[in-house]
């Protein structure tokens, strides 16, 4: 059973980080001052298993807010709860996420965990974790965390690129608080064919972008080994939903749990 708990971990840890990108590509859609909710469903092979809820507020164009819950459903949730919300706000200049604070509370039914970034000029970056982790304790004594950005705000720079006609290529570091990796964006091939079944009925063909994950430090090595983690994952955005900024669609990735994909539900 502490096989199938650590795994439903790791799948968690996976679409919370395809949610990231979620709430800042839907979220580019806000005009000022106002508010949206939207809802993904988060699917293992054929079998749904997670759902996610993001609530987003826009105060202007260039600052960015979004509240991010998740909770895993059905045989998992009942033999192992787990919920997660995740939060993060800062502004983006130039084309660079400018965080000023990101925090995870991540509660399963053995502990509740909290972690919260706060970030100032040059780079630095102060931790509060409860309990300590180890992870995360171990990435700032060996340099990795200076100048890295939340997942959240690491995506925002993604739907900055997307809004403004570029292309879908950077390298990004990010940290969490208890893992270190970069996400290097890379285009299509042009071999790629768009997903069936889509949520909303499109007269032209959705955009994609692939992104890869290099893993630094945090991850434990008996999971990588067993390939646990995706290498890369694609995403897949639309502009025919009356939004300035793409909205996301769909992510696929594939990891040694099996095929991980999270799709639109509905919009409030």
């Amino acid at each position: 059973m502490t096989q199938i708990f650590t795994l439903s971990g790791r799948f968690s840890a996976t679409l919370a980080l395809a949610a990231a990108v979620t709430g800042f590509i839907a979220g580019g859609a806000l005009a000022q001052g106002q508010q949206a909710r939207l809802r993904y469903a988060g699917f293992l092979e054929d079998a749904q298993v997670m759902t996610v809820q993001l609530d987003m507020v826009a105060a202007d164009k260039a600052s960015y807010q979004v509240n991010m819950g998740g909770d895993l459903i059905g045989m998992l949730s009942n033999m192992y709860p787990f919920h997660m919300q995740l939060t993060s706000h800062g502004r983006v200049s130039n084309g660079a996420s400018l965080p000023s604070e990101y925090r995870s509370d991540i509660a399963t039914s053995e502990q509740r965990s909290t972690v919260t970034l706060t970030y100032s000029a040059g780079g630095n970056i102060q931790m509060t974790d409860q309990p300590q982790t180890q992870e995360g304790q171990a990435a700032f004594a060996r340099g990795l965390v200076r100048g890295t950005m939340d997942p959240l705000s690491a995506v925002a720079m993604i739907a900055r690129k997307l809004e403004v006609g570029q292309s879908c290529s950077g390298r990004m570091p990010v940290f969490d608080g208890a893992r270190r990796f970069d996400l290097t964006l890379s285009p299509l091939p042009d071999n790629a064919a768009p997903p069936r079944n889509l949520p909303v009925a499109l007269k032209s063909a959705p955009r994609g972008c692939d992104a890869a994950l290099t893993l630094i430090s945090g991850f434990p090595q008996s999971a990588i080994n067993a390939g646990m983690y995706p290498k890369t994952a694609r995403f897949w955005f639309t502009q025919e939903m009356n939004s300035p900024w793409p909205v996301l669609l769909r992510i696929d990735a594939d990891s040694g749990l099996g095929h991980l994909h999270m799709d639109f539900v509905s919009a409030d």
